[in-house]
């Protein structure tokens, strides 16, 4: 047993040390991305710094709702994520995840003016969302046949920071949801720090 046991450890370490490092740079794609509320549309780049470890980011442009899951309308923004990776071997690895996102939209809400007992229902303004969050990955890669394209499942946890600004608010009012307690934590109008799940699943060409 204590024999097998050493065997393995050795391909482990042989695994580990043969990862091809032939091909440095590589380019991303994430098709699933277009789904989510504020469709993302982009790519990555990635470089391959030693057998272990690899540097890599992915930039977006956010706009719309393709599949129309929320009340989205006149979505403009951006999305960058950043990650240093570490590679047991070929197909699996680690990340430590920074993203930043940022967008802005049409929005209706309801405002209160204290001072006049005054609501103003559903008005029209734009509203300034604002992203930041760090994670922890695990992900799996795995070749489509040639050695250039390979398919690639990551998935893990992290927290996000989100700040709103609402522009062109008639003086004096404010966002009625500050005089509302609202009972869960998780309040997409709000300013809120919440735990977030980062999971994708991308297409890359390494080169």
């Amino acid at each position: 047993m204590r024999r097998l046991l050493i065997l393995l450890f050795l391909l482990s370490c042989q695994a580990c040390l043969c990862q091809d490092t032939t091909f440095r740079w590589n380019l991303s794609l994430n098709p699933f991305a277009v789904l989510e509320p504020q469709s993302a549309y982009g790519f990555g780049l990635g470089y391959r710094v030693s057998s272990h470890f690899e540097l890599w980011t992915e930039a977006s442009l956010l706009r719309g709702d393709l599949l129309h899951l929320g009340d989205y309308s006149q979505v403009k923004g951006y999305r960058q994520i950043g990650q240093i990776r570490y590679y047991w071997n070929e197909h699996f690895f680690c990340a430590g995840e920074l993203r930043w996102k940022r967008y802005s939209m049409l929005d209706s809400q309801d405002f209160v003016n204290a001072a006049l007992k005054d609501t103003l229902v559903r008005y029209v303004h734009t509203s300034v969302h604002t992203f930041g969050g760090a994670a922890f990955l695990f992900g799996l890669r795995q070749r489509l046949g040639s050695s250039h394209f390979f398919l690639e499942l990551e998935a893990g946890l992290g927290l996000k920071d989100k700040r709103v600004t609402r522009k062109n608010i008639p003086a004096g009012y404010d966002f009625y949801l500050h005089y509302v307690k609202i009972d869960t934590p998780v309040d997409i109008e709000r300013d809120v720090t919440v735990p977030y799940l980062p999971c994708a699943l991308r297409l890359f060409y390494r080169f």
